[in-house]
């Protein structure tokens, strides 16, 4: 990793470090040395991967909240004073998404806007990587997985 010198010490603001791929980024980036502050609801599996892998420990500060929060998240933003924020929080499951679905936009879309709001107020954000998931390929009839050519 060339650039993995530059994330030693960065204040990097992890939303979704419960979850699946902000569990192991929050590991990740912190082995490089980065300072990891993790906002996010609990965990909703027992037994959870942030649990198992033991996360909490490569966390600095947690904010247990919601992103639909947003006077919680800029609060948050504000007083870890994140050099840049890497945005894994999201509901990601389709059949929830079916059943909840004003909560599943309050989460994915309005949780997003949150974040990018929360970043453009704070001074020390430097940068917002916004990840999203499997669910913006197009359909396949022949039940192939995808890769990253699909479009």
């Amino acid at each position: 990793m060339a650039h993995a010198s530059r994330l030693n010490g960065a204040r990097i603001l992890i939303t979704g470090p419960t979850g699946f791929t902000g569990s192991w980024m929050s590991l990740k980036l912190a082995a490089l040395g980065a300072k990891i502050h993790g906002f996010a609801l609990p965990p909703d599996t027992k037994p959870a991967l942030f649990d198992l892998a033991d996360v909490w420990p490569s966390l600095k500060t947690h904010t247990l909240g919601d992103i639909a929060d947003f006077p919680l998240l800029i609060e948050t933003v504000q007083r870890v004073a994140s050099d840049a924020i890497l945005h894994l929080a999201a509901q990601p499951l389709v059949i929830v998404g079916y059943a909840h679905p004003v909560r599943t936009f309050l989460t994915d879309t309005q949780g997003t806007v949150h974040i990018l709001q929360a970043a453009r107020l704070t001074p020390t954000v430097r940068g917002v990587v916004v990840i999203t998931t499997n669910k913006v390929y197009a359909p396949t009839q022949n039940g192939l997985t995808f890769d990253e050519n699909a479009p």
